[in-house]
């Protein structure tokens, strides 16, 4: 849970690393609440309400998750651009194992 917490904290933060356990955990906290509010949303057929929560949750959720996900290509020695330029080579960045010690973008974390 302290990575899903520390995503919120570091909001607007680009620079630095993160490692690929927070970004997995972090990933999979996610899909877990999409999970259980398409189950509520199915259950009480509270579409229309359900969507909008998780319509102002997404937006919520953008930005944090994108400096996240850039912090992670900077654990991988990537720069965030490859979010904009490469998706698809950015994703397996992403979720592959990071650089042991230092790069450019700072210390192992």
């Amino acid at each position: 849970m302290g990575a899903y917490i520390a995503m919120w904290k570091n909001f607007f933060k680009i620079s630095g690393r993160a490692p690929l356990m927070d970004y997995v955990f972090v990933f999979f906290i996610n899909m877990g609440i999409w999970v259980i509010a398409a189950v509520i949303g199915g259950v009480t057929e509270a579409f229309d309400i359900i969507g909008n929560v998780m319509a102002v949750y997404t937006l919520a959720y953008i930005i944090p998750y994108t400096t996240l996900s850039i912090r992670r290509l900077h654990d991988c020695n990537r720069s965030g651009w490859w979010l904009l330029l490469f998706p698809p080579a950015a994703v397996w960045f992403l979720f592959s194992k990071g650089n042991e010690e230092g790069n450019d973008y700072g210390d192992a974390p």
